[in-house]
């Protein structure tokens, strides 16, 4: 019967329909017939749009749906008026010239694009919302291209966010993002050397050529360390965003060393990494607390 239960990840569903399901949990175990009862009765749940997601989630998404059909029924009556006016002045001849005051590039043509406009924000409204509230990444462009400003709906766009999930829950694909992005950091892997407690990691970080005075700071267009400080964050604090401590150092980092003494080591103490150092050389050298913290970040992080 474990087994079997391990088919349903409970968590994963909204508040509503995981109280749905412990109702039929705590009720079929006491038939004599438990497991039979319980498959049947689980299978039986009907898992629509609306209970895959929380009660936060699905307000947001029926509000900014509403303003989007009010704003699309406006823009339809403006452009069905238009094109009724425009067809019936087209062919309209006075004295053998052609006479008509509406444009068909002009007019009809810029409400069809205000349209696919409020469409295109639609989808990525809502899938932005869901990609920051879950620190995953959603695609809108493939969403777009797959519907239209006549059938979209937020059931569709929610749906398709979580096909792209490809099975996994919101949390599932973070940490999985997580984990993808720093293993990309490092492309030549025996530069990430261990030695006991302490980590380095040769020419992982970009330093800012174009610095006027000389300085030393971190480029824009780094995106190493970003990816390994969230990767850290996730290891020793279980989160899927970046430590306030670590996002203090990589603000710095940004600010550059006529500001603040980045070259100096942060003492860090957060689970088991204890500091961390920069180097002009584009090293950085992390400290965990034993060899096995160490070794574990290593092989599950960036191997």
């Amino acid at each position: 019967m474990e087994d079997q239960l391990m088919l349903f990840d409970i968590d994963s569903f909204a508040t509503s329909q995981k109280t749905v399901v412990e109702e039929v949990i705590n009720e079929v175990v006491v038939t004599t017939n438990p497991l039979g009862n319980l498959m049947e009765r689980l299978n039986a749940v009907e898992i629509t749009t609306d209970n895959r997601i929380s009660e936060i989630e699905l307000d947001y998404c029926k509000k900014i749906e509403a303003v989007y059909l009010d704003s699309k029924q406006v823009l339809e009556d403006v452009l069905s008026s238009l094109t009724t006016v425009f067809d019936r002045q087209k062919n309209v001849k006075i004295n053998g010239k052609d006479l008509y005051y509406l444009s068909e590039f002009e007019d009809i043509y810029y409400v069809e694009k205000r349209l696919t406009y409020i469409y295109r924000r639609f989808v990525s409204d809502i899938t932005c919302f869901f990609a920051q509230r879950h620190n995953v990444t959603i695609s809108s462009d493939d969403i777009k291209k797959k519907y239209s400003y006549e059938t979209i709906t937020y059931s569709l766009i929610v749906d398709e966010i979580f096909e792209q999930l490809g099975g996994l829950n919101f949390k599932e694909k973070a940490i999985e993002e997580i984990k993808t992005n720093s293993r990309k950091i490092v492309y030549q892997k025996d530069r990430i050397i261990v030695s006991r407690n302490k980590m380095s990691i040769d020419d992982l970080i970009w330093w800012n050529s174009y610095a006027y005075d000389g300085g030393k700071e971190l480029d824009y267009s780094d995106s190493n360390l970003r990816s390994l400080f969230i990767a850290l964050s996730h290891f020793i604090g279980n989160k899927e965003t970046m430590l306030k401590e670590l996002e203090n150092i990589y603000a710095a980092l940004r600010i550059g060393d006529k500001h603040y003494d980045i070259f100096s080591k942060y003492e860090i103490n957060i689970g088991c990494l204890v500091s961390f150092k920069v180097f002009k050389n584009r090293k950085v050298e992390l400290v965990f607390s034993d060899n096995t913290s160490a070794e574990a970040f290593k092989n599950e992080y960036l191997l």
